[in-house]
């Protein structure tokens, strides 16, 4: 009984020590790396203002090749399947923003 709780102590400890010694390691190069890719990041800050226009046209284009898109994955599901493509049908679905939020929210909190 008495080794079983030595072992179970022993092995808990070693995996302890050496999950800790991986976060420093990766903090550390975390810290390192941050600062090689600040200074690039900090250069351009007037580029945002005249990106505005372009990006409004986006979802516009995002929609044209969403057919596309969608075409080849309607394919590849009829191929695996075996049957035609015209045999499937494929239905919208409608993300809804609270659901974007709540995953936001959820993955915050954990910092």
């Amino acid at each position: 009984m008495q080794d079983a709780l030595v072992l179970t102590i022993l092995g808990m400890g070693t995996v302890l020590i050496v999950l800790f010694i991986l976060s420093l390691m990766i903090r550390l190069l975390g810290n390192i790396v941050g600062k090689k890719s600040a200074p690039k990041a900090a250069a351009p800050a007037a580029a945002p203002v005249a990106k505005a226009a372009p990006a409004a046209a986006a979802p516009a284009a995002a929609k044209a090749d969403d057919s596309a898109v969608i075409a080849v994955i309607a394919a590849a599901v009829a191929a695996y399947l075996g049957t035609s493509p015209s045999n499937l049908v494929v239905r919208p679905v409608a993300v809804s923003a609270a659901w974007g939020s709540a995953g936001l929210l959820e993955n915050t909190k954990k910092l």
